[in-house]
């Protein structure tokens, strides 16, 4: 009997197995089970859903209402809701002191907050993100500078330097989205150096850095598609808080 004849078929057959399993197509694979798991989470289904249930009655506004938000008329003013006594279906959540159309204003409404909540956070984004990501990557000086601006903008109060510039400037539309984008991307900033941080020695990056890739094409190709889930829940906040933002300066009557 020889070697070969002494070597069991069988382990041959479960290394093959083994290799052929393991070099599958692993990114797709992760991919797909992610989308999996978000699909049967009810805490990201119920909070999508809402959301573009939101997104969706202040688009279909229109169609939803046949009120103007601004027209006033006083002979229709402090209509109650439609489930109270006197209330009406012609104005189901009720009219202001103005006769103005509650559900009107609520639904032409959204569309300004929307607006407001992702314009700014767009531009908070790619200002805070392009600082965090070069600062966590190349470390050094680039770090302390950007580390130096993050704090700047820390010591300011957000809320007052908004409402300084809106009264100087005026509270338009576009005044509020560029004013609340430049105050807002401390966050991204912040979160996307440590996550930079975080990946900078792992070995894919290395790799990258071996075979010759340019900086912009790690930090595109390799960088940013792994801090790409921070990025989502970092905006999602800012959202919200842009939206609170531009709320207060409503209420102060310098908003939109």
């Amino acid at each position: 009997m020889t070697a070969t004849d002494m070597i069991d078929p069988s382990a041959t057959d479960t290394t093959a197995d083994t290799t052929a399993d393991t070099t599958g197509p692993g990114p797709a694979r992760s991919s797909s089970d992610t989308l999996h798991r978000a699909l049967r989470h009810p805490g990201l289904l119920i909070g999508a859903g809402l959301v573009l249930a939101i997104v969706a009655m202040a688009l279909l506004a229109p169609m939803l209402t046949p009120h103007d938000p601004y027209l006033q008329n006083l002979s229709a003013r402090l209509i109650p809701p439609v489930w109270q006594a006197d209330g009406s279906w012609a104005h189901p959540l009720g009219t202001d002191a103005l006769g103005r159309d509650y559900l009107a204003r609520i639904l032409y409404g959204a569309r300004i907050s929307l607006l407001i909540g992702f314009g700014a956070t767009a531009i908070a984004l790619v200002i805070g993100t392009t600082m965090g990501v070069l600062a966590g990557y190349f470390g050094g000086w680039p770090d302390f500078v950007v580390s130096f601006v993050v704090n700047v903008r820390l010591a300011l109060p957000a809320m007052l330097v908004a409402l300084v510039v809106v009264a100087l400037v005026g509270g338009s539309l576009t005044v509020v989205i560029w004013t609340l984008g430049f105050l807002v991307w401390d966050r991204f900033a912040v979160v996307m150096r440590a996550s930079t941080q975080q990946i900078r020695s792992l070995d894919y990056l290395s790799a990258a850095e071996a075979a010759g890739a340019s900086v912009l094409r790690i930090l595109v190709s390799e960088v940013m598609p792994n801090v790409l889930g921070a990025l989502i829940v970092v905006a999602t906040l800012e959202i919200a808080q842009a939206i609170l933002f531009e709320a207060a300066l409503s209420f102060l009557g310098l908003g939109v």
